[in-house]
């Protein structure tokens, strides 16, 4: 973290500002969970930093022009630019708790921009753990699940990527339906075959599958493990899936 002549400080009283960026400072707005996990590796060496909760990012101070060739997924650099001005709402120096946009790494004169080329290297850190959910395009955390963990060896691998975000309910693809609950709580979990767990059928029919879709992720408990799968079902539904089956030709 750099230290710098204080010749700028947060707006006074009670209320967000838009300030321009460029002038005193850039902005770099990452993308949660990017944002988390670059704010963990730089430690100390972060300076000020603004959360913005509902818009799910975080705002590095930077000089300005220092990260302006900066060309990274999630990552965007706000500052001056030829034909166009972008404003960043900064918080009062005191509000430091959300729920709304607030400094979540508090502002402290002389102290508040960060290294830049620390700053590229933990978001560099932080990008090699993050994939890009295929339901919500968002950048998630979870790994990416291979569909026949389970399976032997000798069989091909089919995998099933990128990862899918657990903590809302996304679709397994893109222009797919969310989840179903009501699908996913007739699954029987205990009584599932090694075939089903792996992908190759259905969890709720146990029918071959050609078409599918996800019902989420399961935990399934195998002796003392415990392993969290994705299991899989006929689509657009096992009924719909029976009568294509019972149509084509022998």
């Amino acid at each position: 973290m750099t230290s710098t002549v204080d010749v700028w400080t947060p707006p006074g009283g009670m209320d967000i500002q838009a300030l321009r960026a460029g002038r005193w400072w850039d902005a770099v707005r990452v993308t949660e969970p990017v944002g988390a996990l670059a704010l963990g590796a730089l430690g100390d060496d972060s300076g000020a930093v603004i959360a913005d909760l509902y818009g799910r990012s975080l705002y590095w101070l930077v000089a300005p022009g220092a990260a302006a060739d900066w060309r990274l997924p999630h990552v965007s650099v706000l500052g001056a630019k030829a034909h166009e001005v972008t404003y960043v709402g900064v918080p009062p120096a005191g509000c430091v708790r959300g729920p709304g946009v607030h400094w979540r790494v508090p502002y402290v004169p002389g102290r508040y921009l960060t290294e830049p080329d620390r700053l590229h290297r933990a978001l560099l850190s932080a990008l090699a753990h993050v994939q890009v959910c295929r339901g919500c395009d968002k950048p998630t955390t979870e790994r990416a699940r291979r569909r026949g963990a389970w399976r032997e060896r000798s069989r091909p691998h089919r995998l099933r990527l990128p990862a899918v975000c657990t903590g809302v309910p996304c679709a397994a693809r893109g222009g797919a339906e969310p989840v179903s609950t009501a699908d996913a709580a007739h699954v029987e979990v205990q009584r599932l075959t090694l075939d089903q767990i792996q992908g190759w059928y259905c969890a709720l029919c146990g029918a071959r599958l050609f078409a599918d879709r996800s019902l989420g992720l399961f935990e399934l408990t195998f002796g003392r493990t415990t392993e969290t799968v994705e299991l899989w079902a006929c689509a657009p539904s096992c009924e719909a899936a029976r009568q294509a089956r019972a149509k084509r030709p022998s």
